[in-house]
């Protein structure tokens, strides 16, 4: 997740700095309605809800997921004064609580050492349709509300995390217990609800506060979730989540219509 945020930053400075030294004239009303077309990169948070953000360890179905990273593009077109179609491609990355399950692994094994390690967390890749509004909010048309709504499809995958119960003896570690579970991905329907503050800086440049709800279309088992022990057996489980977020994010863009 931080090598993706990471790649994100410097994406959205490239673009900027590109689009700052393109020509950047002033903005006029006018001009705004000839410029039907935007796109938007955006980086953010992802705020689990529901089953998925449940901390609840005891529960086989709770997602264990934290506060997520958010990484969308969004494109936008005019074709009525006040509504337009709209697509967004993102990425949703959710850590899970590798310290709630140490802790509740070690309150099951009194006297003994735990360590949880995650390779990968909840990730959900949506890529979604739909129609927005557009409502000006100032005189001259530079400040916009942009409410949205879409549907789409999205490829969600499991985590994949490592538990080890342990001792030291003589200053070695003696492993008694290791569990590994892999990773699944399933494919799913996916909605989105929600609304942008977007403010046009110049004749080109954009920027965006975006605030969403996204989540799948009812829940989805994973089945046959696989867990290698270190006793050269394996096992099955079965997790059932609907995932589901509240995304905050914010971005730049570029502005463009028939004579770019």
């Amino acid at each position: 997740m931080k090598q993706t945020l990471k790649i994100s930053i410097v994406l959205q400075l490239f673009i900027f700095n590109q689009l700052s030294i393109a020509q950047c004239n002033s903005y006029d009303s006018l001009d705004a309605t000839k410029r039907k077309a935007f796109i938007l990169f955006s980086i953010g948070s992802s705020d689990p809800t529901g089953r998925l953000g449940n901390q609840a360890v005891n529960d086989n179905n709770a997602g264990l997921a934290l506060t997520g990273f958010n990484a969308r593009i969004t494109v936008g077109y005019k074709f009525k004064e006040n509504f337009g179609f709209i697509g967004i491609s993102e990425a949703q990355e959710f850590p899970i609580n590798i310290e709630e399950i140490a802790d509740y692994t070690a309150n099951h094994n009194p006297g003994m050492n735990v360590k949880v390690e995650s390779n990968k967390g909840w990730s959900l890749n949506n890529l979604m349709f739909g129609l927005y509004g557009i409502f000006p909010v100032s005189e001259n048309k530079r400040l916009l509300i942009e409410p949205r709504a879409l549907l789409g499809f999205s490829v969600a995958s499991s985590p994949e995390y490592k538990t080890s119960v342990y001792y030291l003896s003589n200053g070695y570690t003696k492993l008694t217990y290791v569990n590994q579970e892999s990773a699944i991905s399933y494919l799913a329907g996916v909605y989105c609800v929600g609304a942008g503050l977007r403010y046009n800086f110049c004749k080109r440049l954009t920027v965006s506060g975006n605030i969403d709800y996204v989540s799948t279309i009812g829940e989805h088992e994973f089945s046959g979730v696989h867990i290698e022990y270190n006793t050269g057996f394996w096992d099955k489980r079965n997790i059932s989540v609907q995932f589901s977020s509240i995304c905050v994010t914010a971005g730049i863009g570029f502005r463009f219509g028939n004579n770019w």
